[in-house]
């Protein structure tokens, strides 16, 4: 996948396929700001945030989009992410031991059933490399920036928290799928990014307290 975009721009992948869409030059590339950037040019009540890590199979959106118009009160919704090996990566996110975990997390994907739940565990939580976003459940402002080291974790968590606090509910779609390479957008995992996330985990304790709940992860896949 790291091969293919050095050898072809995302937009070159995928102007064959659509070319409505429309171009922001932009520095940014990491974050709640690069998320901000799109909310602002976008008027539709539902949006997708499309990390440039993942690799969606057909008609992955339809039961999300359904599922968010069908329940007001519903603000976010995330999907299955697979591991480029085909097993599970993220069915939802749970803490264990106060760390946050991948629910089922290297379980082969075609040995489970499809459901829809719509409380991952206590604390509504998924992953942010692809979610459908409800644009009421966005503050006007946009999501917060400035806090966190963007995409290298808890800053996705984060966002979950904030937007139950508001009063809004969360899902995961388990008939959304996509494959995920997660390196594609964090690069190589080295000393610098260990130190930001550990940052970032303390951030997150700092405003959240720490996370003690020991929760056995539903089979939600």
């Amino acid at each position: 996948f790291r091969q293919l975009q050095r050898r072809v721009s995302n937009l070159q992948y995928i102007r064959p396929f659509d070319e409505s869409y429309e171009v922001i030059p932009h520095k940014i590339t990491h974050g709640n700001q690069i998320i901000n950037i799109g909310l602002k040019h976008t008027s539709s009540p539902h949006v997708v945030y499309m990390g440039n890590s993942t690799m969606v199979e057909p008609n992955w959106l339809n039961m999300a989009l359904a599922l968010i118009q069908q329940n007001e009160n519903l603000g976010l919704v995330g999907f299955k992410l697979l591991k480029p090996t085909g097993v599970i990566e993220h069915a939802g996110i749970y803490f264990a031991e106060g760390a946050p975990h991948h629910m089922n997390r290297g379980v082969g994907e075609s040995s489970h059933s499809l459901t829809l739940i719509d409380d991952v565990d206590g604390h509504k939580l998924v992953g942010w490399a692809l979610v459908l976003i409800r644009r009421k459940a966005i503050p006007r402002k946009g999501l917060e920036e400035g806090y966190y080291h963007g995409f290298r974790g808890y800053d996705d968590l984060d966002n979950c928290r904030q937007m139950v606090k508001n009063g809004w509910d969360i899902a995961y779609c388990g008939f959304g799928v996509a494959t995920h390479y997660a390196l594609a957008t964090r690069g190589e995992y080295n000393e610098k990014v260990a130190k930001e996330y550990e940052e970032n985990r303390v951030r997150f304790i700092k405003r959240w307290g720490e996370v003690k709940k020991d929760a056995s992860p539903p089979n939600c896949v």
